[in-house]
C-alpha cells in the first residue's frame, strides 16, 4: 500500500521482516476512506476480523483513532471484531473482544528483560491483571491455548485460560498433542464459563 501511496505513511513504529514499518497517517482523508472501502468489501465475505497493532492508528491522535475505528466498526456491521495491541479506553465500545496481553510462547519467562515480550509469564500477568475488563468492556482474549508437550508449565497456562479466557482459541497442531493436551483442548474450547467474580471488598 505504501509503495503506491508513500504519502499515506505516518510515524515509524520500528522494523520487522527486514523493513521499516510505518503506521498509516489517519490525518489523511484518503487513508480513512480507503480503510472503510476495504472493510466494507471484506464484510461481504467474512464475519470475523482481528485488527492487530491498533496502537499505530492512535499515533495520529486518540480522537481520530476512535473516529476511524468507529467507521470500521460500522463498515463490518454485525461481524465479530477483535482488537489487539490497542489503547484500552479509546477502544471501549467499538470491539467485541480484545487481546489483553502479549503473545503466548512455549517458554515460561521472556527471553529478554522486556515483560511485554512473548512468554507465558507475561501473558499470565496481563491476563489476570485485566480480568476485570471481561464482560464489562468486551470479551477478554488471553491469546491462544498452547498445550503440546514442549510447552513449559502448560498446565498453568491452561489454568489461566480456564479462569480468565473469554475468547478461546488454539494454535496447536492437533498431531502435536498428547492425550492430556488433546483432552484439555477439547474441554476448554467446548464452552466458555462466565467470568470469575472478584471477591467483595466490603
Amino acid at each position: 500500500m505504501l509503495r503506491r501511496h508513500p504519502d499515506w505513511a505516518g510515524q515509524s513504529i520500528g522494523t520487522g521482516r527486514n523493513q521499516e514499518i510505518h503506521a498509516l497517517d489517519l490525518t489523511n482523508d484518503d487513508v480513512r476512506s480507503h480503510l472503510v472501502e476495504v472493510f466494507t468489501e471484506l464484510a461481504r465475505y467474512f464475519d470475523h476480523f482481528t485488527l492487530d497493532h491498533l496502537f499505530a492508528g492512535a499515533l495520529s491522535g486518540l480522537p481520530l483513532y476512535r473516529e476511524t475505528l468507529a467507521q470500521l466498526r460500522a463498515a463490518v456491521g454485525d461481524a465479530y471484531l477483535v482488537g489487539s495491541r490497542a489503547p484500552i479506553l479509546p477502544t471501549v465500545g467499538l470491539v467485541d473482544a480484545m487481546r489483553v496481553g502479549p503473545d503466548i510462547a512455549p517458554h515460561y519467562a521472556p527471553l529478554t528483560d522486556d515483560l511485554s515480550a512473548a512468554s507465558q509469564q507475561s501473558a499470565t500477568l496481563t491476563t489476570t491483571g485485566r480480568a476485570w475488563q471481561h464482560d464489562r468492556f468486551w470479551v477478554n482474549d488471553p491469546d491462544s491455548l498452547i498445550a503440546h508437550p514442549s510447552v513449559e508449565r502448560r498446565a498453568d497456562w491452561a489454568e489461566t485460560i480456564t479462569h480468565h479466557g473469554g475468547l478461546r482459541t488454539t494454535s496447536d497442531k492437533l498431531q502435536s498433542l498428547d492425550g492430556w493436551a488433546l483432552e484439555i483442548t477439547k474441554t476448554l474450547l467446548a464452552s466458555t464459563p462466565p467470568p470469575t467474580p472478584f471477591p467483595s471488598l466490603s
